[in-house]
């Protein structure tokens, strides 16, 4: 199983103890390197109005598609549940003052963008020599949760083009790819985990 080019039952199946990236309000500017791990997950509900995040199974990573013959646990226990949208990749901070590997949760219209601006810039920005440094704004737009605005500065991306420094690249190297930190966990893996989860619930 390969990345895309551009987590015991006690624990969400299938990913690593890696820090997920905050994005900040304001400007934000990070450096991608690897692949892109192509999900779709469902927030399953807990006990106390907690939520978990659990891959939908029946969407092929490989294929970008959902079929409907792979096996989803998830509609067992949940049979009007639906999918999100869940695209990720490895990142290091540039605004961190001590970098690390994090996960970097795409948004979708942020990853439009900077799909957009690959053909502008020339390059992928994940690429180790020709990449760049993806720098975007998040502004609040109303008063509710999910009223964000995403806006890639295209122009300042292009100017931080070129090849990550030694001590990024070392960063990178002692870490494993994204699609070993979101392993795609087994239909068995999921199960277990919605049980031990849910199981105030008693899910059944």
């Amino acid at each position: 199983m390969s990345a895309l080019s551009f987590n015991t039952a006690k624990t969400n199946p299938g990913r690593e103890k890696v820090p997920s990236y905050k994005i900040r309000d304001g400007e934000n500017k990070v450096r991608f390197h690897g692949g892109i791990v192509g999900r779709y997950i469902y927030w399953i509900p807990g006990p106390d109005g907690n939520k978990s995040p659990v891959e939908c199974l029946a969407f092929d990573r490989e294929t970008q598609s959902f079929n409907n013959n792979i096996e989803d646990p998830v509609k067992k226990f949940f049979p009007d549940l639906k999918p999100e949208w869940a695209y990720a990749s490895l990142c290091i901070d540039l605004k961190d003052s001590e970098p690390r590997v994090c996960i970097f949760n795409h948004k979708k219209k942020l990853f439009n963008q900077i799909s957009n601006a690959v053909g502008d810039i020339g390059s992928d920005p994940s690429d180790a020599e020709e990449g760049w440094a993806v720098i975007f704004q998040k502004q609040k737009t109303g008063p509710k949760v999910f009223n964000v605005e995403y806006t890639l500065n295209v122009l300042k991306c292009s100017k931080e083009q070129g090849p990550l420094t030694d001590a990024q690249k070392e960063l990178f190297a002692k870490h494993p790819p994204i699609e070993e930190v979101l392993k795609r966990p087994s239909a068995a893996d999921i199960e277990k985990y919605i049980r031990a989860f849910c199981k105030p619930m008693k899910v059944d």
